[in-house]
């Protein structure tokens, strides 16, 4: 049997900030959604949701992690463009 990555979960606690970051980092993300949940299919296939927190103590067992939950790797040109990201993120 093949085991395939399938789809990065992200549990956040605010679903319209956390699009205005990724976006921000080139993600390409929906511009609408509804409820405590969306999606998006990246380049590769593999699938990125968002999850409201509430909603997942709300799937019976889920207990919100302490410290650092995830760590993604974004791919740049240079460090110039790095310090210029960095940049603008700080600024929004």
């Amino acid at each position: 049997m093949e085991i395939k990555l399938d789809m990065i979960g992200l549990t956040v606690k605010s679903i319209d900030a956390s699009l205005a970051f990724y976006k921000l980092l080139g993600v390409e993300v929906p511009e609408t959604y509804e409820g405590p949940y969306c999606e998006t299919t990246l380049r590769g296939g593999i699938r990125l949701s968002w999850n409201d927190v509430e909603m997942m103590k709300s799937i019976g067992g889920w207990v919100e992690p302490a410290g650092q939950r995830i760590g993604l790797a974004f791919l740049f040109d240079s460090p110039a463009a790095v310090d210029s990201k960095y940049a603008e993120l700080i600024a929004a």
